[in-house]
């Protein structure tokens, strides 16, 4: 479940081929704002909404110096809780 919103947050909603539901618009969260974190975790889990028994979190936001978004993913279900840091760099 990781690895599935790793790669939904890595993807823009809508750019990939063979699958435009695929993904999340976390590239537009203003990541300054006050509710960046829940607003991008309501975007990671609505990507993972078919899958029982997961909660997505955002756990940080940051802009890289050559204007990247890393972003700090945990999942979690009832006996774990798994993390993985992502930086959103283009379309696929």
């Amino acid at each position: 479940m990781l690895q599935k919103a790793m790669l939904c947050a890595k993807i823009r909603k809508g750019s990939f081929i063979y699958n435009k539901a695929l993904g999340t618009e976390l590239l537009q969260v203003d990541i300054k704002s006050p509710g960046a974190s829940q607003t991008a975790t309501v975007l990671l889990n609505e990507a993972l909404v078919t899958e029982k028994g997961f909660k997505a979190e955002v756990e940080s936001m940051e802009r890289t110096e050559d204007g990247k978004l890393r972003v700090l993913i945990a999942v979690k279900n009832e006996e774990e809780t798994r993390r993985a840091q992502v930086t959103i760099n283009a379309d696929l």
